[in-house]
């Protein structure tokens, strides 16, 4: 180290290091089309241009809705440029289509559209500028022509041939599809396929598309074979999987052992510092929501026009304040550990807060240092240059191309801030928690156990793996690519940190990241990309800036003295205050308050039993798991004469609840519309009601082979709701016409439906070509067996060459309807999680002052490892329990035990993690004494057990004379587990512990902040009804309007009770929890929904009582 020190002291040696690192550059520049596959776009429209061309098109064609707005972006075809990479001709094919006009993968698409209009159109531009094609939207309801297929036919293709300039002599029409429109208006859509070239074994498509007798699309794309789709995945789950293995890495060793607890130990020795990484931390994280904010004008092409334009705002941030709140905590909690860690572990590195103060800022040191992080980036970039040309021409790895050229950043509102905000976080955070925190707790740990150069040297491998596996998720082949092209990166990474501390490995993370990000703008030609450009180099140069004014002010260079290194810190060790004692007053309720509580325990059991519904409106699923497979297995094998042999896995799952599924609008819809009768007779029809559903797949054999599966669903006394054979697009089979397949359909809808085609209305009939056969499905209307005015039920066929694999029925939605009902569930889910944030927020507070507590010895160990025990063990079984139901959403592209390890590995940090959250508040809460206690016990028993039937029974109340939108369901969730019998236990349990604990610090804060209810109280009044309201809405709401009344009125009750009683003994607040969870559980008890449901029930009502006299008895000593 001193050699090293000596070596950069001399001039020569910054020389040459310059030299290197401008030679860096040139090589960099010349070989990087040789490292990285180039294509070359002709781009001379830009985003006015898209703009202005669409406006002219689509008024030159009477396209979208009068009026309209505007929004733009340059779309690449991704899946299409990864297709003929890999398997279709590789980069040079990809240019030739491109250069032969066969496919253009690169568009401008513009969307037209209006609020609360379901019309809308977007058309596509070439990058030269030239019109590419459009697609527009119409709704359902609006009127049109039926015109004949020929007459439709001819439409389109005269639009295609004298408008749009399309040679449909080189094409065939391979697909020719018709649907009828609940207004009369009839769509035809036909497909053409090229028949004198296609791309590797994709093909050359056009779809041409007449609304009524309006040309209304006109669409180019590439088939991409579906072989190619599975092979895909396959390949990229295995650079998820790495990357995973990564991830659990970081937050196991970094982030819980490196970061928490080593900050524990640190506030302990007063070796922490809190205030500037809070404020280091706080900033990013808010510039990470600016960047959210700043690419907003292309949110705007995925903007819903059923929603109100601020509502889709409000959606917009309130999702991104999820990232800023998690972002703030992360990158506080790393950037405080990276850097007292380093403080206490490298004495010879200068204090790194301390870096740019008056006369250390412009010292020789840190003036090396930082020009030391912005000269080692041109020999980073000569690195990756020089192993990709290698790699690619001499070892076969694949990388995805690149235009460099993105024309939507100049779409952002300040297209340089972006680069600049994403490359500050990404430095600075991986910085300190990928190179910091693993080599410095390596060295206190080498210092403490000895041998500390041997704990460095492993930890500087291990971070080098860690972070190259980290960065594997990125497209590319090998999948571990990526991991070895990063591991000499950080090893200069972790290097340079050893030597000279945190600021110069930070700029050159940083720096080498603004160079990736800002290549765009860079390779740019529109003229408001050099202002730009201008203020990217500006702000990269802010540490040059500042070190340069330091030495202008004091006109001078200083030499660091040695306070300013680490080594001279001293930890600031205060005084442990002398616990304040609050001497708790006993309280005796007079006879008259237990009257009332007797009466309000009456008045809520009362209220339960009378306003609770205990009557569902689904049948009981009474098949059990084994029976259901059985089953299943018999059918697959009479219907499709299959044999299911060992290659086989069967996968049951159980469809817990209609909001579970796709069709809960459907539900919905029925519901308030057709009422209980209406939706009672369309259950168990047109209405997917509980059952089960046996998945039979292949996880081994032929990736292709693997796309095939029967899917069977079967109702709760065994009936065969639906079944479904889904087939690999190469498998062979009939080519049949319209009219051939028609006749399948008809015999069908007699013999599996019982129903007469003449009584039907054909809706639809959709063709789909496939390479070796073609498929059809017609959907059918029943309009004698539908009651309504509204919507339609119908009936759906699917023929797979000549043979019928899938047949069902459903309920088509008015799209009026079904758009005011997205409108109003986005606005409540948006409410629901913005009150799952605030909770988020309120339990990462609970965490920090409970970390902080104990750091200082202000807290219980005893308490949070019972509590940490005993909610990780519910959070480990329930991922256990259900691994039945988990392992039916697998991929059968991916390998199965890659899947598992993701999906078991995660599922156990997520519990590792949220467990230790809540453990540490419940054990704050248990730790802090409060002023007021009843003095008797049995009275406080039996307070908190007659406050918690009041409010069950207030709860009941308030949702029976809520409106009723839906219908009410029992939960099946249990079904689908391991063992039935445990699950709601485990459930209940969880949902206990969540909401006691976050009631008790709620409670605890008020008690603080208003000195035990005696100051403050409108403040605290108002915090409790607000928080309740809170609650309230974490489950999406039914009615946004209901919520709101519901919720005051359950809140200004609560509020009274503990002004009144609650807040002279608040160990009653587990039992209240604990009895509005056994009302919860009653009624499921009662609905006994399923085999052994009643006792699975009561079984948890015990263990949820039980838990909560014991929490009880342990908040009272």
């Amino acid at each position: 180290m001193a050699h090293a020190c000596r070596l950069i002291n001399k001039r020569s040696f910054w020389l040459l290091f310059t030299a290197i690192s401008f030679v860096c550059i040139g090589y960099s520049i010349r070989y990087f089309p040789r490292a990285f596959p180039l294509v070359t776009i002709d781009l001379k429209m830009n985003r006015s241009g898209a703009l202005t061309e669409s406006a002219t098109l689509t008024k030159k064609y009477h396209l979208g809705p009068d009026q309209s707005q505007q929004t733009t972006s340059f779309q690449t075809d991704y899946l299409v440029k990864t297709f003929v990479e890999l398997e279709a001709g590789g980069k040079k094919a990809f240019v030739d289509m491109m250069e032969q006009k066969l496919y253009i993968p690169y568009t401008w698409q513009t969307r037209h559209f209006k609020e609360f209009e379901p019309h809308e159109v977007t058309t596509h531009f070439t990058p030269e500028g030239k019109p590419y094609g459009f697609y527009e939207t119409l709704s359902e309801n609006a009127p049109g022509a039926n015109i004949t297929k020929e007459k439709a036919q001819k439409i389109a293709e005269q639009y295609a041939t004298q408008d749009w300039i399309i040679d449909l002599k080189k094409y065939k029409l391979v697909e020719a599809s018709k649907e009828m429109r609940p207004s009369g208006r009839g769509d035809h859509t036909f497909v053409y396929q090229r028949h004198d070239i296609q791309i590797g074994d994709g093909f050359y498509r056009l779809r041409l598309r007449v609304s009524g007798d309006k040309f209304t699309e006109l669409s180019h794309f590439v088939h991409v074979p579906e072989a190619f789709l599975l092979r895909y995945q396959q390949m990229r789950s295995a650079n998820i999987s790495i990357s995973s293995a990564a991830s659990m890495a970081v937050t196991i060793l970094y982030t819980i052992l490196g970061c928490i607890i080593g900050l524990f130990f640190l506030l302990r020795s007063g070796w922490a510092i809190w205030q500037l990484p809070l404020f280091w931390g706080a900033l990013i994280a808010f510039l990470q929501f600016l960047v959210a904010l700043n690419q907003l004008p292309l949110a705007w092409m995925i903007y819903d026009t059923a929603l109100p334009m601020h509502t889709f705002l409000l959606q917009y941030i309130v999702n991104n304040l999820h990232s800023l709140i998690y972002s703030a905590f992360s990158y506080t909690i790393a950037f405080m550990a990276a850097e007292s860690l380093t403080r206490k572990a490298f004495g010879h590195h200068p204090q790194f807060w301390r870096v740019w103060e008056k006369n250390i800022a412009n010292s020789f040191e840190i003036f090396g240092r930082t020009v030391t992080g912005y000269l080692l980036v041109p020999i980073m970039m000569a690195y990756i240059v020089t192993l990709y040309a290698f790699t690619q021409q001499y070892l076969g790895w694949w990388t995805p191309s690149s235009q460099l050229l993105d024309p939507n950043i100049l779409s952002n509102y300040f297209p340089w801030f972006s680069s600049i905000a994403i490359s500050l976080k990404a430095g600075f955070w991986e910085e300190c928690l990928f190179r910091a925190v693993p080599l410095a707790s390596a060295a206190l740990l080498g210092k403490r156990f000895g041998k500390k150069k041997w704990w460095v040297i492993f930890s500087f491998i291990l971070q080098a793996i860690i972070f190259g596996a980290a960065h594997a998720n990125y497209p590319a082949q090998p999948a571990y690519a990526r991991l070895v092209e990063l591991i000499l990166p950080s090893f200069i990474f972790g290097g340079i940190y050893l030597a000279f501390g945190l600021l110069p490995s930070v700029i050159m993370h940083v720096i080498y990241d603004i160079v990736w990000f800002s290549l765009p703008l860079f390779i740019s030609t529109a003229s408001s990309a050099r202002a730009n450009q201008l203020l990217i180099i500006i702000l990269s140069l802010i540490p040059i800036f500042i070190i340069a004014y330091y030495w202008i002010r004091n006109k001078n260079w200083s030499t660091l003295t040695d306070a300013v290194y680490n080594s001279s810190w001293q930890p600031i060790i205060e005084s442990q205050k002398p616990h304040t004692y609050i001497e708790q007053k006993h309280i005796q309720f007079s006879k008259k308050i237990v009257y009332v509580l007797f009466v309000f325990g009456g008045l809520g059991c009362a209220s339960y039993i009378r306003f609770t519904q205990f009557k569902q409106h689904a049948p009981a699923l009474t098949i059990t798991k084994q029976n259901t497979q059985n089953l299943a297995e018999t059918t697959v094998k009479n219907q499709y004469t299959t044999d299911l042999n060992t290659s086989w896995s069967a996968l049951n799952s159980v469809q817990s609840h209609f909001k579970h599924s796709t069709s809960q609008t459907q539900h919905r819809f029925i519901w308030q519309e057709g009422k209980e009768k209406v939706y009672n007779n369309f259950l168990n029809t047109h209405l997917m009601p509980p059952h089960w559903m046996t998945r039979f797949v292949k996880f081994t054999g032929p990736i292709i082979e693997r796309a095939e599966e029967y899917q069977t669903f079967i109702g709760h006394d065994g009936n065969i709701i639906r079944t479904r054979h889904q087939l690999p697009e190469t498998r062979s089979g009939a080519h049949l016409e319209e009219e051939q397949a028609r006749t399948i359909v008809h015999n069908e809808l007699k013999n599996y439906f019982n129903l007469d085609h003449m009584q039907l209305k054909e809706i639809s009939a959709i063709a789909t070509k496939h390479p070796m056969r073609k498929d059809w499905i017609f959907e059918f209307s029943d309009e004698k067996n539908y009651p309504l005015k509204t919507g339609q039920a119908r009936i759906a066929i699917s023929v797979a060459g000549d043979t019928v694999n899938d047949a069902y029925r459903y309920i088509h939605i008015p799209e009026e309807w079904e758009r005011e009902e997205r409108k109003k569930n986005t606005f409540r889910q948006v409410i629901s999680n913005l009150c799952n944030l605030l909770i988020y927020a309120l339990f990462l507070l609970g965490f920090s002052i409970s970390l902080f507590r104990w750091s200082t010895g202000n807290f219980s160990s005893y308490y949070f490892l019972i509590g940490f025990l005993g909610i990780f063990t519910l959070f480990i079984g329930s991922l256990f329990n259900s691994w039945p139901q988990i392992i039916t959403t697998f991929n059968t592209s991916e390998p199965f035990y890659n899947q598992v390890f993701r999906t078991f590995g995660f599922g156990a940090i997520y519990a590792l993690i949220r467990s230790a959250i809540v453990a540490l508040v419940v054990a704050l809460t248990l730790g802090i004494k409060h002023r007021y206690t009843l003095y008797n016990k049995i009275s406080s028993l039996f307070t908190g057990l007659c406050l918690g039937t009041f409010i069950a029974g207030l709860q009941a109340t308030l949702s029976y004379f809520g409106p009723s939108l839906e219908p009410l369901w029992a939960d099946y969730t249990a079904l689908g587990n391991y063992f039935p019998i445990i699950a709601p236990t485990i459930t209940a349990l969880t949902k206990l512990t969540f909401a006691s604990s976050l009631f008790l610090l709620l409670c605890t804060a008020i008690d603080q902040w208003t000195s035990g209810f005696t100051r403050n109280r409108f403040i605290g009044a108002f915090v409790l009804i607000i928080f309740t309201l809170i609650v309230t809405g974490l489950q999406m709401p039914t009615d946004y309007t209901f919520w709101v009344i519901s919720g005051i009125i359950l809140g200004t009750v609560i509020t009274i009770l503990y002004a009144f009683i609650i807040h002279f003994d608040h160990t009653v607040i587990p039992l209240i929890v604990g009895i509005t969870t056994i009302a919860g559980l009653a009624q499921q008890a009662v609905f006994n929904a399923y085999p052994m449901a009643l006792v699975a029930h009561l079984f948890a009502s015990i263990f949820v009582l039980s838990i909560s006299v014991l929490w009880w008895k342990q908040l009272n000593k």
